[in-house]
């Protein structure tokens, strides 16, 4: 047991190693550099020695294997530097608005989840209703952009029928309508891995067995069922955790609420390296961090396990 969990410590450092390579990469490969959107917004000109006088300001000069040692171990420490733009730290701006980008994508994923378990198995049990509004969320969540739901939403309750001052919010209320749709947009998917697991498990022969001898299948999937589907529920929840904090971008975005992804949008509008990079190791923790927690979630779940 111990030297399983060795092993996987040490597969998720090799990821971390890996991963942050490539998003140093990533970064330098963005079209213009710091220095250039920096001058030609300020209209200054740009020359060789100032683009030198700001790579020595900001501490992006030098041998670019030196750059990303520098800055990997800074990160590791705590030190994630400070924005180009903005001059603040971003460890600090990061922590205020890490909150609202969960709050929206994590509440999201976490509220689809719990009805996508109920409407899964009644969509299973031939109920024509359930399966029918299981399937048409999925066909509209499919079909239709994220960010024509929000601006909809926007017109008929904000404007049209002035109920909800969208862009006056503040608190918890400024990311409800964002998690809303967040949960909309993932709950399609969940309910019909739901639905799927279920009718899978309809035709264990356990299960065929003990309709034989007399006992209601609705009673058997609700009470016996659980742990398989939950199984395969929360297998495709582990893949959404990615989408908690990039994927809320969209609604962020339109709603303006000043989470994660709406930070990142504006950073790389100005090419500042230090606040992309961040943003792109925070979500890469947050994947080991979600995959360690719901992985073992999964083998209490397992009965190979037991």
């Amino acid at each position: 047991m111990i030297m399983r969990w060795q092993k996987a410590l040490v597969r998720q450092l090799e990821l971390f190693f890996v991963s942050s390579v490539v998003i140093f990469a990533v970064a330098r490969a963005l079209p213009r550099t710091p220095m250039e959107v920096y001058l030609q917004d300020r209209g200054l000109p740009v020359t060789p020695e100032s683009i030198e006088a700001l790579e020595r300001q900001w501490g992006l000069g030098g041998p670019i294997v030196v750059q990303y040692f520098r800055w990997i171990g800074r990160f590791c420490t705590g030190d994630w530097g400070t924005s180009i733009v903005t001059g603040e730290q971003i460890s600090v701006a990061m922590a205020q608005r890490l909150p609202i980008s969960l709050a929206i994508g994590l509440g999201g994923v976490a509220l689809a989840a719990l009805l996508a378990y109920p409407l899964g198995m009644k969509a299973s049990l031939g109920s024509r209703g359930w399966d029918l509004g299981a399937r048409l969320i999925t066909l509209i969540s499919q079909a239709v952009p994220s960010f024509l739901i929000c601006t909809l939403v926007i017109d008929l309750f904000g404007v049209r029928l002035g109920w909800i001052p969208f862009f006056r919010l503040s608190g918890a209320a400024l990311v409800i309508a964002p998690m809303l749709i967040v949960a909309f947009y993932s709950l399609g998917q969940l309910s019909r891995v739901v639905t799927a697991h279920a009718e899978e498990l309809r035709t264990e022969p356990f299960v065929t067995a003990a309709v034989a001898r007399g006992f209601e299948l609705n009673d058997l999937l609700w009470r016996d069922g659980r742990r398989p589907v939950l199984y395969g529920l929360i297998s495709t929840v582990i893949a959404k955790m990615a989408w908690v904090i990039g994927g809320t971008a969209i609604v962020e975005y339109v709603f303006a609420v000043p989470g994660m992804s709406y930070y990142l949008i504006k950073s790389i509008s100005s090419r500042d390296y230090t606040v992309v990079q961040s943003y792109l190791m925070v979500l890469v923790l947050w994947m080991f961090g979600t995959r360690i927690i719901l992985g073992g979630v999964l083998s209490w779940l397992d009965p190979r396990t037991r």
